[in-house]
């Protein structure tokens, strides 16, 4: 498979995912793609036009509305409720053991800054280990109808390192600003 294939049924893959469709109606889609340009050759975005129209056309054949999700029904979940949640807790806790430390008073509900501090790094690692496994975890497989296999692109090697930086950043910074409080 050349790359602009791979490139249009990742695209469409996306496409297909985002009208919340089967994983099996999914494959199919893709697995008449691949071999539609198997067989003949031709540019897929020449055949079966752009990926998002594609999409569109073939939630419409299987008597889908063809919309795509609104936005905040990917995005506003209880799970991702539950990590924005956790993360705002643990840097709190975290930031308040730090100030507390410092400034020589006691932490939050009148523990020893110690408590809060470690309770808060505690929860910020558990959600960062989360936010990796979310990441990892596919819970709509798209499966080859001819061989079984996972059509799903692999993630990209910089996904995990993207989504555990920004909380290791603010662990640093609350630290930085902790000890320049002192």
């Amino acid at each position: 498979m050349t790359k602009q294939v791979q490139t249009y049924t990742d695209e469409l893959l996306f496409a297909l995912r985002m009208r919340d469709l089967p994983g099996s109606q999914i494959a199919e889609a893709l697995a008449e793609v691949n071999s539609h340009v198997a067989d003949t050759g031709e540019d897929p975005r020449e055949t079966f036009g752009p990926p998002r129209a594609y999409a569109r056309e073939v939630a419409e054949a299987l008597g889908d509305s063809g919309e795509p999700l609104p936005f905040w029904r990917g995005v506003l979940t209880w799970s991702t409720a539950a990590y924005g949640l956790g993360g705002a807790a643990g840097a709190w806790l975290l930031l308040d053991g730090v100030l507390a430390l410092a400034s020589g008073r006691p932490g939050a509900l009148g523990l020893p800054p110690l408590v809060p501090l470690l309770l808060g790094l505690a929860v910020l690692i558990m959600m960062a280990l989360g936010l990796g496994h979310l990441a990892r975890h596919k819970d709509v497989p798209v499966l080859d109808p001819l061989t079984g296999q996972d059509m799903t692109p692999p993630q990209p090697h910089w996904v995990l390192p993207a989504m555990i930086t920004p909380p290791a950043l603010a662990l640093v910074l609350t630290a930085v600003l902790g000890l320049a409080e002192r």
